[in-house]
């Protein structure tokens, strides 16, 4: 096999990642799994993306992606828009890498050798976001602000402590600030919600809550939309509760959804609504999200319990 390494030397924890990921590859030549392994140094946006792009005329059997949400999520877009069926091997270098955890896979070198060597994959769901592409979460609100608001010095060095300390922080002053935001699901009605947060995901961990969107999975043609409407101190505690249970969806003050298209405006005067994808600036309203099924092929670990969670089981699954 012929490997693509497309690896982001800046990413948040990026050394000892990108020691791993060298450290797998020189096994895999080493072990005759690999004839052939090539490195590729991001330097820029989109390097990612015109790199696994061009992987499909350049005869690669897979591409191993190592850094954060943005680089995983350049590569995604380069091989799904070059409509290339090469698998895609994640090794995760960012602060709270919410799709790679959703899977089992680890930031390791013995991770990534076993799912290159196993070479076995899925093909997944991604999402589109304003013209853009996402393949966790694209979120809105209370989230988003936390997001926004955590230095990216304190990402690198906290990872996800960040965003808790951030959250407690906006909790702890007892405000809960809303807006009417109108919600158009699947070409229906519009509904409009008093909304504290809302967040679209492929994926069940988002923001570093490993349980958030129990329901998720990657191969279903469908994201899973949570709408959290007005909150008071009490009914927050309780929902705080159920996102660390993998409840959330049970909550009275949450909608939940499971959708394939959703386009989200403002219903009142709204100074400033940020949201986010993939942990990017995805800028304010209006928001359109549609997914896009069986988009990307991706490799995946063979020993983690969590993968199979993350995916329909076929009837063959069921009946062992």
């Amino acid at each position: 096999m012929r490997a693509l390494f497309i690896i982001n030397p800046v990413s948040g924890k990026g050394d000892s990642v990108q020691r791993a990921a060298l450290t797998a590859m020189h096994r895999l030549l080493a072990d005759k799994i690999l004839i052939q392994a090539d490195v590729f140094y991001t330097r820029g946006k989109d390097d990612a993306k015109n790199k696994a792009a061009q992987a499909k005329d350049n005869n690669y059997d897979c591409v191993v992606a190592v850094g954060g949400d943005g680089t995983i999520n350049e590569a995604v877009v380069g091989l799904y828009e070059s409509n290339s069926k090469i698998p895609l091997a994640i090794l995760p270098a960012g602060t709270v890498n919410d799709f790679a955890y959703s899977l089992g896979i680890s930031p390791t070198a013995d991770c990534l050798y076993d799912m290159v060597k196993n070479f076995t994959y899925k093909t997944v769901d991604i999402a589109t976001f304003n013209g853009s592409f996402f393949l966790n979460v694209a979120a809105g609100g209370m989230l988003s602000d936390v997001a926004h608001s955590v230095p990216r010095d304190a990402k690198s060095s906290f990872g996800t402590i960040a965003y808790y300390w951030e959250g407690i922080k906006k909790l702890a002053n007892l405000k809960f600030p809303t807006s009417k935001l109108a919600f158009t699901i699947d070409g229906g009605e519009k509904e409009i919600f008093d909304n504290f947060f809302f967040i679209i995901t492929n994926s069940k961990s988002v923001g570093g809550f490993h349980k958030i969107a129990s329901q998720a999975k990657l191969d279903d043609g469908y994201l899973d939309m949570y709408i959290v409407k007005n909150l008071n101190l009490a009914s927050a505690s309780v929902l705080a509760t159920k996102v660390l249970s993998g409840k959330l969806d049970t909550d009275k003050h949450t909608v939940f959804r499971k959708v394939k298209e959703v386009y989200i405006e403002a219903a009142e005067d709204i100074n400033e609504y940020h949201v986010d994808y993939d942990g990017e600036n995805g800028g304010g309203l209006p928001l359109h999200v549609k997914v896009v099924p069986q988009a990307v092929n991706l490799l995946l670990p063979s020993k983690s319990k969590q993968t199979p969670k993350m995916f329909i089981e076929s009837e063959e699954e069921e009946n062992q």
